[in-house]
């Protein structure tokens, strides 16, 4: 439990002492009022519906010592040079969300091990649960729970260091320009990996160059003596290089690649099968986890694993042990014999074409693509969904289902043929119930907006 004195958090934040309470020390960092423990620091934040100032005494009574506010409080003098005593103690800041990042930086950097900060278009959330199971193979490690990849959920992950953990893998999501820069002034990390640039977010950047120089912010602000682990197959990769501050370690299929994968398999069931090769050693991997696109995602937790002194056979027995989560490529047979992929946390064109492209590969009778809008395109959404139904066709998917908005785009790009468009959840079951017969593979993708974890239960 990471713990403060009045002074360490005034240094960290560079607040103003307000009241001074009956202690001088916090025994937690709480943004939550329902969450709060006796002894812990309160931040009130403010959200776009809530806002943690309207919470002060429900913190207070839960036995909170203090709290950093940015609002004025009735009967607080906020001209004070010395603080008055209080029972508690109160501290005023401009912005209580870089408050917040403030004393998660504070803290971090109590900790010498390796930070690993990963960031990227598509693939992060498994190759920060893969480089996790790498590393805790050796280390005991901290890993960003579910998708708390924000200014708010990743000071929450870093303040549960402690001396416990011997590495931390900590995920950074974004929704624009400065926020991984932002995030990695905050974390400090040690390595720091990318995945690749795609074209999520094009709504809020405009342009594929555009995400690639944010994605690139994590390597404009890694300290100097950091190493940067960088997808040598990625358009992007020249430009990446020129962000790399320190040493550089690349993956992917190139045969340049630092860490590369040979003859890859797809097994039954559609995981991959892999040769894991660096320098003049090699090693077999098999993951737990369905689809070819995995392979990238387990070559950049190898390297991680590789520079931080962990063997390859003990990197291919920690790939092995991740097999999943919830709505990200799981695999389910229905009571009628068919395979459903639930692959439907997100949806962005690279991890679609990456999805389809398993459906396609994996053995089996029909395949049927059941997909639904992808979000943060900007102007670009609609030739961008049909070119995923052209995709889809010449991938010689059987058949594509589709629904939303931007659904009839699929349809008019994979053609009426194979592809038809319905208008809401209980539509689409109703047409893949229809068709699906034992030994058929579905596939179930959307962006998160779209619920398509409904259909999942639905069909099955």
């Amino acid at each position: 439990m990471a713990t403060f004195t009045i002074y360490n958090i005034l240094e960290a934040i560079d607040g103003r002492w307000l009241i001074k309470g009956t202690t001088d020390k916090f025994t937690g960092i709480s943004t939550d009022s329902r969450k709060v423990k006796p002894g812990d620091l309160f931040i009130a934040i403010k959200g776009d519906n809530f806002d943690g100032h309207q919470y002060l005494d429900k913190a207070k009574s839960a036995g909170a010592a203090g709290a950093v506010i940015c609002t004025s409080i009735d009967g607080v003098n906020h001209k004070v040079n010395e603080p008055k005593q209080g029972d508690w103690n109160l501290i005023e800041v401009i912005d209580t969300v870089y408050a917040y990042g403030r004393i998660a930086r504070f803290h971090r950097r109590k900790y010498k091990i390796p930070v690993v900060a990963i960031t990227g278009s598509a693939g992060k959330t498994t190759t920060k649960e893969l480089t996790a199971a790498v590393l805790s193979i050796k280390y005991n490690t901290l890993k960003t729970e579910a998708n708390f990849n924000n200014e708010i959920g990743l000071p929450l992950t870093l303040l549960k260091l402690s001396d416990e953990y011997k590495a931390a893998v900590i995920e950074m999501g974004m929704r624009g320009r400065g926020q991984i820069g932002y995030l990695t002034s905050i974390t400090r990390p040690t390595i720091g990996v990318i995945t690749n640039v795609g074209m999520t977010h094009m709504e809020l950047l405009g342009s594929q160059d555009a995400i690639a120089h944010a994605k690139a912010e994590l390597l404009d602000e890694m300290p100097k003596s950091s190493l940067s682990i960088l997808p040598f197959d990625d358009m992007y990769f020249p430009m990446l290089c020129e962000h790399a501050k320190g040493d550089i370690f690349t993956f992917g299929m190139h045969p340049h690649s630092d860490i590369k994968a040979e003859n890859i398999e797809i097994m039954p069931g559609g995981c991959a099968s892999f040769d894991l090769k660096v320098n003049f050693a090699s090693c077999k991997v098999k993951l737990s986890v369905p689809g070819r696109h995995q392979v990238n995602n387990a070559l950049a937790a190898a390297a991680v694993g590789f520079n931080a002194g962990i063997s390859l056979e003990e990197i291919a027995e920690g790939l092995a042990i991740y097999h999943g989560e919830k709505g990200r490529m799981q695999v389910f047979t229905s009571e009628d014999g068919y395979m459903v992929v639930d692959d439907t946390y997100n949806a962005n064109p690279a991890a679609m074409q990456a999805t389809l492209e398993f459906l396609a590969e994996c053995p089996g009778n029909k395949k049927i693509a059941v997909i639904a809008d992808m979000r943060e395109l900007g102007g670009m959404e609609k030739e961008i969904h049909r070119e995923i139904g052209e995709l889809a066709a010449s991938l010689k998917i059987d058949v594509v289902i589709a629904t939303g908005e931007l659904g009839r785009e699929y349809v008019r790009g994979a053609g009426e043929n194979i592809a038809c468009w319905q208008p809401d959840h209980d539509a689409v079951i109703e047409a893949v119930r229809k068709i699906a017969a034992s030994g058929d593979i579905i596939l179930v993708k959307g962006s998160r907006a779209m619920q398509m974890e409904k259909v999942v239960n639905g069909i099955l």
